[in-house]
């Protein structure tokens, strides 16, 4: 190898390491171990060979597209698709989690392509039961909140379900059970106009039974008709929730 090959080489690994740490964590394993195009096509090479050949360009085109939409039922959707979005959308992420301000104790995120925006990241758990909702009220507020809680430095989205329902509710999640119902955002209760929170949802399965614990102060099942009760962006869920026929 040449001197310029080694080098164009070294600069090519060079990068793959710089987006494998400017990449979420949960991403990583598809980084370092996918490649996006021998994996894609790998089925049609090795279709051509069985076939001995591609026959007209018209026929290969059509096989190819039909060869690689069978095999797309076939893959593993990306770990954390919900942050997928955040990707293309540019969100800054550093050693894997996404890049925080030293506001709200790093509770606060700039997001890029959003005028500079404040975004307060917090993660929940839906826990659903006979058409009601987990709800929980901290020790004296008036309003209600699903159990959660922000994000700690290099923490991931499991790391903070984890912890934070143990601190408020006393109980274990189990993260192997965790499921990504969906992400939603509204105006911050609380703060300033133009602080909005990003409230990232699962549901998953835990031993031990909800008790208040730490700042909490109340554990309420609440259904629907309960709206008005809550913060503004476990409004918006609430709405998702009954729209979907979970919550009545």
């Amino acid at each position: 190898m040449d001197d310029a090959t080694f080098q164009n080489v070294r600069d090519l690994l060079a990068g793959r390491g710089k987006a494998v740490k400017e990449d979420p964590a949960e991403h990583r394993v598809h980084l370092r171990t996918t490649n996006p195009i021998e994996s894609t096509f790998a089925t049609v090479r090795h279709r051509t060979k069985v076939t001995k050949g591609r026959g007209s360009r018209a026929a290969g085109l059509a096989m190819a597209f039909k060869l690689i939409e069978s095999d797309q039922a076939r893959r593993r959707a990306v770990n954390a698709p919900h942050l997928v979005a955040l990707v293309r959308a540019g969100a800054t992420f550093k050693n894997g989690r996404l890049l925080e301000r030293p506001h709200e104790q790093g509770s606060l995120n700039r997001w890029p392509g959003r005028r500079g925006r404040m975004m307060i990241d917090k993660i929940a758990w839906i826990h659903l039961n006979e058409g009601k909702i987990l709800s929980t009220r901290s020790r004296g507020k008036d309003v209600y909140y699903i159990p959660g809680g922000k994000r700690e430095p290099g923490e991931t989205n499991l790391d903070t379900l984890t912890r934070e329902i143990d601190e408020e509710l006393a109980i274990t999640i189990l993260p192997d059970t965790a499921i990504h119902l969906g992400t939603f955002h509204a105006q911050a209760h609380g703060h300033a106009d133009g602080v909005s929170v990003q409230m990232t949802c699962y549901t998953a399965q835990h031993h031990g039974t909800p008790t208040p614990a730490s700042e909490i102060e109340e554990v309420i099942w609440l259904t629907y008709a309960d709206r008005h009760r809550v913060s503004p962006v476990d409004q918006i869920i609430f709405d998702h929730l009954h729209q979907t026929g979970q919550l009545h």
